[in-house]
This record gives C-alpha cells, sequence and structure tokens, in this order.
C-alpha cells in the first residue's frame, strides 16, 4: 500500500474550506440580489406615492380654480397651498418617518423653487 501524499485528516479539512467559501458566495449573492429588489421596489412604491399626490394637489387646485369666483381673499393657488399644508400639519405622526416636499418649476423651467418644506 502507498501512502496519500495528502492526509485524510487534511483532505476533509480542504473539502470542508471548501464548502464552506461556495456557502458563504452563494449566500453573499443572494442577499445582494434581495436587496436591488427591496430598492427597486421601494422606489416603484415611491413613485406611485408621489404620482398619487400630485394627482390629489392637481384636483384641488382645478376645484379652487372652479371655486375661485367665490369671494376671497386668496388666489386659487393660495388657497390650494392652505389646504395642502393644513392637511398634512393635521395628520398624525407626519414628519416622524415621512418627508413633504412641495416645489414648482420657475418660469424659466431652469429651477426648482420649493413652496413646502
Amino acid at each position: 500500500m502507498t501512502k496519500s501524499p495528502i492526509s485524510e485528516g487534511k483532505r476533509l479539512l480542504y473539502l470542508a474550506s471548501i464548502i464552506i467559501v461556495i456557502s458563504l458566495t452563494v449566500m453573499v449573492m443572494t442577499l445582494a440580489m434581495l436587496y436591488q429588489i427591496d430598492v427597486k421596489e421601494h422606489q416603484s412604491q415611491l413613485t406611485a406615492t408621489a404620482r398619487t399626490q400630485s394627482k390629489i394637489i392637481e384636483s384641488i387646485t382645478k376645484y379652487s380654480i372652479l371655486h375661485s369666483g367665490e369671494p376671497t381673499s386668496k388666489s386659487p393657488l393660495e388657497a390650494t397651498l392652505d389646504q395642502i399644508s393644513s392637511a398634512n400639519n393635521t395628520y398624525e405622526g407626519f414628519g416622524e418617518t415621512e418627508e413633504f416636499v412641495l416645489a414648482k418649476l420657475s418660469k424659466d423651467g431652469k429651477n426648482i423653487e420649493f413652496i413646502i418644506r
């Protein structure tokens, strides 16, 4: 009988090391993929929320413009901004985990003007 150049114990240690390295590699790749999926999903949810809030603001503005003939000291834009500010100030929990920012493009279309922070 000839003796193997690598002892049985070392061979098992090498095999265990290879299995551990492969397992860690698969785990890291899986976590990276799950993270990317979560980021994309969160981005999609935020985009949908922004679109919904945009449509609500548009509806409020249209309503204010339609009823601007009523006696008031405010322009339709000011009335809309007051309604939006009031709604956000009375929403419980707002500001702790969420942020609401309202902005518009400047007249030249090159800058963003923040209305509500």
